[in-house]
């Protein structure tokens, strides 16, 4: 990169094409929350904000910072007037529409949100919480926020960098630092995506390489390479290359592609190439056209209210109407979106720039003293509806909003827990066979292993077959903690989650295998495509041990809600397993991709729906246990009781399955 100090940036001026720029992202992020699945790459649009951000601020205080008259105070006492007040209204509103709709438990998890949101730090809540199944991403109405917190992050470290670099490097490398800084953050964004895809999804680290790319080719921009070579026809060719990449990766990029280490270089390459694009002091006509219309121009000035208002609205929908939007409720969400971003727009955020903004036609003495009240008086009503969410998230989401609560948040969580009591002194694959609480007498070993189902599994079994002495199960300690995955022909763990390899490991080593008898395979929707390196897991067991049998259990009832939400509106369990609320049942296993390879492998197929199920339809299904537990507290997961329950119940029906499948005589 040429010395950008050669030819030093003048003050950056104003271009219509970026507006047009964001109006491309946040419409590609609304459609996709909206549920329109052409755009499943429509999360890309946050990237596109990052580097637009990366050029933009770097554009800024360069300049500055080379004629000596940057102003951190200045900078970040704008930033606040620039983001907060919005934000902040957007929490408010939120969280005051959420007191009318969330059930007390959700809402104690929506103050804590509010709270972290308040404070540019929800992304690190967000990341704490996962898996974040805790409850469903889709019903968290501030989630969003996860990226505001990653940019404002941003914004306080990087003017920091932006000055250590040029006081500390020769003027003419500064580019190049700003191209080894994006360097370095590929590859840490890459292997945070291995070692931890929450992580990099969430967290600052892993998306740095993203506003890294946005300021090197704002430097690009300025350099006499660049002055010398951007004809308009290289800048056009540029341009429209990069918009056709772009959209491309809208289109094709999927949810579930790893994102973003090394598959964000391409969206933000072409991000940034665009914004190159348009440095020029000629008009692109095609491409001007696209980017600098009237329409996208509006639309791209609005795209930060816009950001803010629509999450919430949709999140709050499918908490009430479930997780499939219909295309009535798409296009309901779509306009009542689009009115609350003009009444933020026009009611919050252009008039705070307005009033804000006559500051900056005062004198240096002047300018200061008026952001920094304005700085002051956000951050007293940053703290004050801190409190008001504080009280909330302490006095249990404010359970005098619903009366007759047939389940507190207090008891949800204790519920929820006890799914686990039942693991105190059993054996662990990492512990097996000579650990301690492993049992070397046992004459048949079963190794429960599954997602977060494994518990619902070892319930299961251990309440129908425990009291057989010569049986001693095995948790292998839940698949989806470690990642599993394959690399050139091994299994491999890809999470960082500890022994995770190391117990992958141990089930490919035979005499290891060799002394399991049975595996059992129990995971919510067992059969879908998800599950592919969790049969390879097992099918890589079975090859090494060929008398080792295998029962995979099907699936259960899945909720779009958390079941007791359900019973604290209707009073009852029932409830739980009408059409309006299940997503899943036992008869969609035979749908799943990957059922007939599972049953290739597998030597008996517990089906639950032949277990606890009257009829095949959803509404003969058993929904609580013998003590009228509840099935489940939240949309899939069992409850201790009725795994329980379950598994006497197909115990009293196959007394004597394991030891059968294990090749010994019954007991």
């Amino acid at each position: 990169m040429t010395d950008p100090v050669q030819n030093p940036p003048t003050q950056f001026n104003y271009r219509p094409d970026i507006d047009g720029l964001r109006a491309i992202a946040v419409l590609a992020v609304m459609a996709f929350h909206l549920g329109f699945a052409p755009l499943e790459g429509g999360f890309l649009g946050v990237d596109i904000f990052f580097v637009i951000s990366g050029y933009l601020i770097t554009s800024i205080i360069a300049p500055k910072m080379m004629k000596g008259t940057f102003s951190f105070k200045t900078f970040y006492l704008r930033r606040i007037r620039r983001l907060i007040p919005p934000a902040l209204v957007t929490i408010a509103v939120t969280f005051m529409a959420a007191a009318f709709i969330l059930d007390p438990s959700d809402m104690v998890a929506m103050a804590k949100s509010a709270i972290a949101a308040t404070f540019s730090v929800s992304n690190i809540l967000f990341f704490t919480e996962t898996g974040y199944w805790d409850a469903r991403s889709e019903l968290k109405p501030l989630l969003h926020t996860w990226s505001l917190g990653v940019e404002e992050q941003f914004y306080l470290f990087w003017p920091l960098l932006v000055l250590a670099l040029w006081k500390l490097m020769p003027r003419r490398n500064l580019g190049w630092a700003f191209a080894v800084v994006t360097l370095i953050g590929v590859f840490v964004s890459e292997w945070m995506l291995r070692a931890n895809p929450s992580a990099a999804f969430y967290l600052l680290p892993a998306r740095v390489f993203e506003f890294a790319i946005g300021a090197c080719f704002a430097l690009i921009g300025t350099s006499v390479f660049w002055k010398k070579i951007s004809t308009k026809t290289i800048r056009s060719i540029l341009g429209w290359a990069s918009l056709i990449v772009l959209l491309a990766t809208i289109w094709f990029y999927k949810g579930y592609t790893p994102f973003p280490g090394l598959n964000g270089l391409l969206p933000c390459l072409a991000t940034a190439g665009l914004l190159l694009s348009g440095a020029g002091k000629s008009a692109l006509p095609g491409l001007n056209f696209l980017l600098s219309n009237r329409l996208a121009v509006w639309t791209g000035r609005l795209s930060y209210s816009l950001y803010l208002v629509h999450w919430p609205v949709v999140s709050l929908m499918r908490y009430e109407v479930g997780l499939e939007l219909g295309k009535r409720h798409q296009l309901f969400a779509a306009a009542l979106i689009f009115v609350l971003t003009l009444m933020l727009y026009y009611g919050v955020e252009r008039r705070v720039s307005a009033r804000t903004g006559q500051a900056s036609n005062q004198t240096g003495s002047q300018k200061t003293p008026k952001y920094g009240r304005f700085a002051i008086g956000t951050g007293i009503s940053a703290v004050a509806l801190s409190a008001v969410f504080a009280h909330a998230a302490l006095n249990s989401g404010w359970t005098w909003r619903v009366h007759d609560l047939s389940f507190t948040p207090e008891q949800v969580r204790q519920e929820k827990a006890r799914r686990f009591s039942t693991f105190v002194n059993t054996c662990t694959t990492f512990n097996f066979p000579d650990g301690p609480n492993c049992r070397r007498d046992a004459k048949i070993n079963v190794l429960v292993i599954g997602n977060s189902h494994e518990p619902d599994g070892f319930n299961f079994f251990e309440a129908g077959y425990g009291r057989d002495p010569d049986l001693q199960f095995i948790r292998f300690e839940q698949t989806n903690r470690c990642k599993i995955g394959k690399e050139k022909g091994r299994i491999i763990a890809q999470g960082t989650r500890k022994l995770c390899q190391e117990r992958v490991d141990k089930l490919a080593d035979q005499a290891i295998v060799n002394q399991i008898q049975v595996i059992v395979y129990s995971a919510n929707r067992p059969f879908e495509a998800n599950k592919y390196f969790t049969l390879a897991l097992l099918n890589q067991m079975k090859k090494l041990n060929p008398d080792l049998k295998l029962i995979s259990m099907g699936g259960y009832i899945n909720n779009q809600t958390p079941c007791f939400r359900i019973i604290n509106e209707t009073g009852n369990t029932a409830s739980c397993m009408t059409s309006e609320t299940i997503s899943y049942t036992p008869l969609d296993d035979k749908d799943g991709t990957l059922f007939q390879a599972f049953m290739d492998s597998t030597d008996y197929y517990l089906d639950k729906g032949d277990l606890l199920c009257g009829e095949d339809i959803p509404a003969s299904c058993e929904s609580q246990a013998s003590n009228r537990k509840p099935y489940t507290y939240d949309e899939h997961h069992l409850s201790l009781e009725f795994a329980q329950y379950a598994g006497r119940k197909f115990a009293d029906e196959n007394p004597n399955l394991l030891r059968e499948l294990a090749g010994l005589s019954p007991r």
